[in-house]
């Protein structure tokens, strides 16, 4: 599995420049003047499930607290009907 960062090229897992890409998606969105920034991770492990969060200093909390929540339902709807029926949804928060 891989992923594809904000310029569209796939990046390896585990590899260096996912993590900076983890940890810089905030700055770009910063640089870029996004209205709102949410972050999905999907925990593997003893903390199986959906995180989202998103950004609770933007001056929109609630819009973005609400667009976290809708995306992280979604997420874990396909991933309960294509993969595991009993993963669970696991949060919503701000960071």
């Amino acid at each position: 599995m891989s992923c594809s960062s904000a310029s569209g090229s796939r990046l390896a897992p585990g590899s260096r420049t996912i993590r900076r890409a983890h940890h810089g998606g905030p700055l770009y969105a910063n640089w870029v003047d996004a209205a709102a920034v949410i972050s999905i991770h999907n925990n593997g492990g003893e903390g199986t499930g959906t995180e989202t969060w998103f950004d609770a200093t933007n001056g929109h909390e609630a819009a973005s607290q609400h667009l976290a929540a809708v995306v992280n339902r979604t997420i874990v709807a396909a991933i309960r009907r294509e993969y595991n029926p009993n993963w669970p949804l696991e949060r919503v928060e701000h960071h």
